[in-house]
């Protein structure tokens, strides 16, 4: 096959993208993240720590990292577009809007200036001075500014104050002189305004204003002062004007207008932030400045507002893009969006000069040299591929392993690598390292190559122990050994000899992805599906979910410059420290929140620079970490109870009623002090905040309410804290929290409250209870003392006539003492068990908190039966799980007098069980006279296991919040066991079991899922291998069919062509012949003939099959071609009387010759045989639609429907009209069929029964 150039011009010429080329972090809230509207006029923080946001109409937002609590006019404001917010050294919150000016205090909103239409418009600017005034720069709605002081809730008009200096001067700009000042930057020059009055300023420092326009913008913290000095000729320059009279300019980039400055705004650590209209940020640190705009990440037009919160990261308000959040530029990203080539980079590399390559899935390559991004230009005879490894020669020369081969960079183009190497063309090479004298190619698939000097050695599975050719990463250690990552396994090469660590024996998984090592000469490998390994020089170590790395699947690892491991999954990056003994001292993930934008790794792309950063390639471009800006996050998190919730809702705490009462309500969160509930309202519950704002997804908290409640409860993320039924009694809530780097609050917040009992329920009304009882007891034993002294006298006097009456009568008086005793007895159990029914009540949550840390049905019910049995009597205790496969109730767990009894099984369709009654009703069931009350629920008694017979029964629905699970039952073999405190206990300790239950069955399903997906694995590797073998099988088949067809064929066509020479040779020779022997001969010689041309189609089909038929495409004239071809059928025509026509104009085609002429001589001879004699075959030559278009029409039977569907599939035949089916080899249509897709023609049949049929076929001419 001709072999053609290919030139790919990835870009023609180096051409410079982007300036910088790198994407700094901003983190957007907008209206996916609650955000009420996406325009931020304003921003403001507390003295809580809490983010305060104006919006455009949305209201005014109460923000803590992550909810935004959201306030409008029914709260109280004038209006919901806020133009305006600050937030004084009083801790009140100023809040401007169109309609006034509204002070905030916590409690009430307090409306200083109000209209009942517009005042302002624009954003009004707030600013503080040390006397406490508030001072307001506003614009009417007439368009003139307004400069309002405001102090003790009164407001002066400065304007209105000094007309002398406002009329018909235009103020530009104000901020503030000194602690004391401000200055007011007017057209008729600066002037200082404070409570006592205004006064022209003639001078800054040493500089005079006497001729200068200067308008300043911001005093900084070293009391500099920053102003726009503005020339006559209309030229602007920004000055710092120092302390010491000293006047420097402002080095401002000369693309960004003066006249556009929108915000000024100072950090706490003097970094200068100068919002520009529609152009983005500049910022000034340590005289240098950087812009952000949207060429670097910062996705909005217009920034608003600044804002920086106690933990120094920086918020922005936008016009359109919500709030964005700058944190530092710990991860810094660049994709496409930055100027790369794509977004998916695949590989990494450095060179000596500090440039950097960025290889993506588009076969591109990137290059940025710390200003710019460019593109390399290549120039290859092969498809280059994905880039997945760079090397940098002696020369300078980079050498580059692709999908697609070796190449070569040269500094200007790329070309195809020397073939000194000795490595095939579009063989993938995905790793290349270099030792002390050799280069080393990883040919996937092909092996292991060593290159030295010239000598090149090859290491495969047939003449070595490295047995596995699909290599993933080269690493070569500390050792100078070199560790070989593959698909089955790890290799390590040392003095030539090769140790293989697999799955079977050291590994937790075979796919083996790259290799690094850590501080002490740790192995690290990235394992596909089983974590981290790690290889101590003995064993291997695994690091996985179960122990703190945040996926099984890893996709990269690299050691730091510190000597610490790097692990790429796809949730981000994890950072596992390496203490100088070799043990883990933490591990840190690193994922969006963070700024790692990228999110998911790709497979071994990472870089160490030579600056120490790390470089990590991901689906989303490639993201750098710069070690110097991490920075640990020492700040506690202040800790605020938010609200506090009755029964699940939150009350309007200023609103009394008879269910609470409280003593006061703390501003600013509105919640009650000295709160005290009634017995019934006992259901509490809490939100709280813990403000970190670096991460604040990663701020974690603990709780616990005491008394009931000795020990925090686990670290989690959850804001809410739930106690429902709490038993009356004194409380105090107490919750901590941690920040994104784990430091404690420890003191956190408290919130004490009571819960005052019932009547029935104080120790006193107890108390008086047993005394009535004991004064009972004495007056009924007095009064049956007094009886028994007047029967005695009346049977002394009748002892002699009725002394057996008398006996029987104090055998009756005896019994009765003996039945009053026993009630005693009773009456006093039942005291008891009310005086602790507090304390079982407090053992609910700690029953609870047991039972939900367990995943397993056996330990929860065995939990269960050991808390329940300590407050009640448990003859028969037992747990049933409904079982969906077998329609049944299964009881797991039974207890019937302290012994464990086997498993038992009632079907639903058994309706004469309680415990079906209750799961399928989801109804309580609590009898205390089982033989009576039974008939409620069921007709019949069914026998139970061990004919145990329960005389007292409740039965609890196990529910979660979807479905009933199963039922959990308690028994007494006494009567009138339980009261309905037992029924509510065991209520709650239902709640609990039906969480844990069900966390735990969902636990068992995934268990089982996970045991179901193993098998699966193994059958399909098993069906795998038995593929693979029956593939090769068939392929070995396939090709000894091949030999043996080409071999058949060529001995067969031999002798046939020499025959049918000889039969013509005789012929020309032997003119004496008679009529019939002449045409036996020719009969002889045309059945030769015919067998010939079917073993010339069988061999074309053969090759047309196995696409080995080469393709050289020529310009030629179709119609002189066409001609051509009918003079080698005009004698097979003649012979029949058959005319062959063919019309049109000259068409010149660009197709394979070869391939055109057997398509026309297939069709055309076709068209013959199928032709009745005398009769005409017409070829048509004409263009349509730019297409070639070629008809050859026959006068034959036609075709049916059916037979037009098959008629270019193999062995079809036909027969011709009412005769016998044609002898035909039923190649010749499939052979012009796949001649013409392959040519990029279609080619159809139409014909219609008895009328003859055409073949059409069109190639396109361009």
């Amino acid at each position: 096959m001709q072999k053609v150039l290919i030139y790919i011009t990835l870009i023609l010429s180096l051409v410079p993208v982007l300036a910088t080329g790198q994407h700094h972090y901003f983190r957007q809230y907008s209206l996916e993240e609650g955000l009420p509207q996406s325009e931020v006029n304003d921003i403001a923080e507390d003295q809580f720590g809490y983010l305060w946001l104006g919006t455009n109409g949305g209201g005014l937002c109460k923000f803590n990292g992550t909810d935004f609590e959201i306030f409008t006019k029914q709260d109280g404001l004038l209006e919901n577009l806020i133009i305006g917010l600050h937030s004084d050294n009083n801790y009140n919150l100023w809040i401007a809007s169109p309609r006034g000016i509204t002070k905030y205090d916590g409690k009430s909103y307090h409306h200083i200036i109000e209209s009942d239409t517009a005042l302002y418009q624009d954003r009004v600017q707030f600013l503080e001075t040390i006397d406490g005034s508030i001072w307001a720069l506003a614009r009417e709605v007439s368009g003139q500014r307004k400069l309002i002081q405001i102090k003790d809730n009164n407001t002066a008009d400065f304007i209105s104050l000094y007309p002398e200096v406002f009329n018909n001067n235009r103020i530009f700009f104000v901020c503030k002189e000194n602690a004391h000042s401000l200055y007011v930057s007017t057209e008729k020059g600066l002037f200082s305004a404070n409570p006592d009055g205004i006064t022209k300023v003639n001078s800054i420092g040493e500089t005079d204003l006497s001729d200068k326009m200067i308008i300043p913008i911001l005093q900084d913290k070293y009391r500099n002062t920053w102003a726009i000095e503005v020339a006559q000729s209309g030229g602007m320059q920004l000055k710092q004007f120092k302390l010491n009279g000293d006047v420097e300019a402002v080095n401002w980039p000369n693309d960004v207008p003066l006249q556009r400055i929108f915000r000024v705004f100072e950090d706490r650590q003097g970094g200068v932030w100068i919002s520009i209209a529609s152009q983005g940020i500049v910022k000034f640190t340590d005289h240098n400045f950087r812009l952000y705009n949207k060429q670097n990440g910062l996705n909005a037009k217009l920034i608003t507002s600044f804002c920086e919160d106690r933990e120094g990261n920086i918020w922005l308000g936008s016009s359109g893009s919500g709030i964005l959040k700058y944190g530092g530029d710990k991860f810094i990203s660049f994709n496409k969006e930055s100027g790369l080539s794509g977004d998916i980079v695949r590989s990494l590399f450095e060179d000596s000069k500090g440039n950097f390559y960025f290889g993506d899935d588009g076969n591109m390559i990137s290059k940025y040299d710390g200003n710019k991004i460019t593109f390399l230009s290549a120039k290859t005879e092969n498809v280059m591929g994905q880039a997945r490894r760079m090397l940098e020669l002696s020369n300078g020369h980079i050498l580059i392993g692709t999908t697609g081969g070796l190449f070569e960079y040269d500094g200007n183009v790329i070309k195809d690598a020397p073939l000194k190497y000795g490595i095939a063309a579009q063989a993938p090479v995905v790793d290349i390292t270099r030792d002390k004298e050799s280069i080393w190619f990883a040919i996937y698939g092909g092996g292991l190559l060593k290159y030295t000097n010239g000598n090149k050695k090859w290491y495969t599975p047939n003449n070595s122990e490295l047995k596995s050719s699909f290599i993933t990463d080269l690493f070569i250690d500390s050792k100078n050994r070199m560790w070989i990552s593959t698909t089955k396994g790890i290799f390590l090469l040392e003095d030539e000899k090769f140790t293989h660590y697999s799955d079977k024996n050291e590994l937790n998984a075979s796919w083996i992805l790259q290799a690094a090592e850590d501080k002490i000469g740790n192995i690290w490998f990235a394992t596909f599906t089983g974590g981290l390994s790690q290889f101590d020089g003995v064993n291997f170590n695994v690091y996985n979910t179960t122990n703190g790395i945040t996926s099984d699947n890893i996709y990269s690892v690299i050691s730091d410059a510190e000597g610490n491991i790097w692990a790429g999954t796809q949730n981000g990056v994890d950072k596992i420290s390496i203490g100088a003994d070799g043990s883990i001292t933490s591990i840190n993930n690193y994922d969006k929140d963070d700024g790692f934008i990228g999110i998911e790794n790709n497979g071994g792309c990472n870089l160490l620079d030579s600056e120490g950063r790390i470089w990590f390639g991901t689906i989303k471009g490639a993201m750098r970490y710069n070690p110097e800006e991490e920075k640990t996050n020492y700040l506690e998190p202040p800790v605020y109870i938010r609200k506090i919730l009755l029964n699940f809702k939150n009350p309007d705490w200023k609103n009394t009623s008879d269910s609470y009462s409280l003593d006061s309500i703390t501003p600013w969160f509105l919640i009650p002090e000295g709160l005290k509930l009634k017995h019934n309202n006992n259901h509490i519950g809490f939100i709280f905040d813990g403000l970190c704002y670096t991460v604040p997804e990663k701020t974690k908290f603990k709780w616990k309410l005491e008394p009931i409640e000795e020990e925090w409860s686990p670290e989690n993320h959850s804001t809410e804290a739930f106690y429902p039924s709490l038993a009356p009694g004194k409380y105090t809530f107490k919750v901590i929290a941690c920040n994104n780097d784990g430091v404690w609050n420890e003191e956190g917040a408290t919130y004490s409250f009571e819960i005052i009992p019932a009547w029935y329920q104080y120790k006193a009304f107890k108390a008086l209870i047993f005394l009535l009882f004991l004064g009972l007891i004495f007056f009924i034993a007095r009064q049956i003392i007094q009886k028994e002294k007047s029967i005695k006298q009346e049977l002394e006097s009748r002892l002699a006539i009725k002394k057996v009456e008398i006996q029987k009568q104090q055998s009756e008086i005896k019994n009765r003492n003996k039945e009053l005793k026993e009630q005693k007895a009773q009456l006093q159990l039942q005291a008891a068990s009310l005086q602790a029914s507090n304390t079982n009540l407090e053992r609910l949550t700690k029953i609870g908190q047991l039972i939900t840390a367990n995943l397993s049905v056996e330990k929860i019910s065995e939990l269960l039966y050991q808390s329940v049995s300590k407050v009640m009597s448990t003859d028969i205790y037992t747990v049933g799980i409904f079982n969906q496969e077998t329609k049944s109730i299964d009881f797991v767990y039974s207890i019937l007098n302290n012994e464990r009894q086997p498993f038992t099984r009632y079907l639903l369709e058994d309706k004469e069980r309680l415990a079906i009654y209750s799961f399928t009703n989801n109804t309580e069931i609590l009898m205390n006279n089982f033989y009576e009350d039974y008939k409620k629920y069921i007709q019949e008694i069914r026998p139970v296991p061990n004919g145990a017979e329960s005389e007292s029964v409740i039965y609890i629905p196990l529910r979660t919040s979807k479905t009933v699970i199963g039922v959990i039952s308690v028994q007494s073999l006494k009567k009138n066991a339980y009261t309905p405190y037992h029924l509510n206990f065991m209520q709650n300790i239902a709640n609990y079991a039906s969480i844990a239950i069900g966390n735990a069955l969902k636990y068992q399903d995934l268990v089982k899922e996970q045991q179901d997906l193993k098998v699966e694995h193994s059958h399909i590797l098993d069906e795998k291998n038995q593929l693979t073998s029956e593939m090769q099988y068939l392929e070995d088949a396939n090709y000894e069919k091949t030999r043996l067809l080409s071999l058949f064929a060529n001995e067969i066509q031999e002798p046939l062509n020499k025959s049918i020479g000889k039969i013509s040779e005789f012929v020309a020779k032997n003119k004496e012949c008679s009529a019939d022997q002449i045409s036996f001969i020719n009969e002889i010689q045309r059945s030769l003939k015919k067998q010939n041309e079917v073993i010339t189609k069988v061999l074309e089909v053969h090759n047309i099959e196995k696409h080995s038929y080469e393709y050289i495409p020529t310009k030629f004239e179709v119609k002189q071609t066409i001609i051509s071809a009918l003079t080698i059928l005009e004698k097979e025509a003649s012979e029949r009387n058959i005319k062959l026509i063919i019309s049109g104009k000259e068409q010149e085609i660009y197709l394979d010759l070869n391939l055109f002429i057997r398509i026309i001589e297939n069709l055309i001879s076709n068209a013959i045989k199928f032709s009745p004699d005398h009769k005409t075959v017409t070829v048509i030559i004409s263009e349509l639609n730019h297409n070639l278009r070629i008809e050859v029409h026959d006068q034959g039977p036609g075709l049916t429907k059916e037979e037009q569907s098959k008629i270019f599939e193999k062995y079809s035949h036909f027969k011709k009209g009412n005769e016998q089916e044609i002898s035909s080899s039923g190649l010749g249509l499939y052979i012009v069929h796949k001649y013409v897709n392959f040519m990029n023609g279609t080619i159809k049949c139409e014909s219609t029964l008895g009328l003859g049929a055409a073949f059409i076929i069109e190639f396109p001419m361009t």
